[in-house]
């Protein structure tokens, strides 16, 4: 249950891909954003009392759910630019 919260903060995070177009100001956001929701992961799932590197754990999984979320969300993102235009 304590690593749920890592999967769907990342799928938010992955969502924001169909929003708006990769820049560096919104990889830098997503980033700072992804740290922020592995620390609060690690802070609900109790692990940041025992250590700091749960943060990076929770990094990876928040990190890796955003990126399939953002691949799955390609094919849909190119659907609707077609459609626009």
């Amino acid at each position: 249950m304590d690593e749920v919260f890592p999967f769907l903060g990342g799928i938010a995070l992955g969502l924001t891909y169909i929003v708006r177009p990769r820049t560096i100001m919104l990889v830098t956001m997503l980033a700072l954003l992804a740290c922020c929701v592995a620390i609060t992961a690690s802070a609900i799932s109790g692990e940041l009392s025992v250590s700091w590197w749960y943060v990076g754990v929770d990094l990876i999984e928040v990190l890796a759910a955003a990126l399939i979320t953002a691949l799955l969300l390609g094919p849909v993102r190119r659907r609707i630019a077609n459609r626009t235009s």
